[in-house]
């Protein structure tokens, strides 16, 4: 929410319509409401506070207070998809709240030898730890990527991390059994331009949020037939 009203990058927009889905801008107050007629959700980046717990073991740990509305409805939205099952797509910092969520660890700012805050369109190249993981989404173990960050995440739990920049600073992760994928950088904007792999990372959800269509609707037809 920005100046009174719900905005989405025009280059979101676009990668979601590319990849067969529509996009539905989603209220801070009623996201998890809204998730049970969606069949994905997407976490953007942005710069907006998130929990000191995100950073330290040391802070208190309360998930039931965020420092402010938008923090709160990534952190509610992502554990409302997670029980109903929806896949879900995280990008920049939606990516790092969703690696915080689940045990990782941030640090802020990042210290090194690459400038991770930079306009430049081609950063840096990230490569795959996960092989089989990485290329089952991107179709490549390494790509070159923008890089539009200051912190970063540093650590992970219950999320599996797929693939890094050249310093070793993680770019994806994700996991297979939440269903949930997370990216550093911006694809979107590759996407606009006509880059294919880069519209991988959005063609992961679109065919995992078709998939979610059918598997819930033969569940609904289930309970509404007998």
């Amino acid at each position: 929410r920005e100046k009174d009203c719900y905005t989405i990058d025009f280059n979101y927009a676009y990668a979601i319509v590319a990849s067969g889905m529509e996009p539905v801008l989603m209220d801070y107050f009623y996201c998890t409401e809204q998730l049970f007629d969606c069949s994905g959700l997407i976490l953007p980046g942005g710069s907006f506070e998130t929990p000191q717990w995100y950073y330290s073991d040391d802070a208190p740990l309360d998930r039931s207070v965020y420092p402010n509305k938008r923090s709160r409805a990534y952190g509610y939205s992502l554990y409302t998809a997670l029980h109903m099952g929806i896949p879900v797509l995280g990008i920049c910092a939606g990516a790092q709240v969703m690696a915080a969520e689940f045990g990782s660890h941030l640090v802020s700012p990042i210290k090194s030898r690459i400038s991770h805050k930079t306009k430049v369109h081609r950063a840096h190249r990230v490569h795959a730890v996960n092989v089989p993981l990485t290329k089952s989404i991107l179709g490549v173990t390494a790509l070159e990527t923008n890089s539009r960050h200051s912190e970063g995440v540093k650590d992970f739990s219950e999320l599996d991390l797929y693939a890094v920049a050249d310093d070793g600073c993680p770019e994806m992760w994700g996991s297979v059994k939440k269903n949930m994928l997370g990216v550093q950088w911006h694809p979107e904007d590759f996407v606009v331009v006509g880059d294919l792999t880069h519209k991988k990372v959005y063609d992961w959800l679109g065919a995992r949020a078709r998939n979610y269509q059918r598997t819930s609707f033969l569940a609904k037809s289930f309970i509404i037939n007998g």
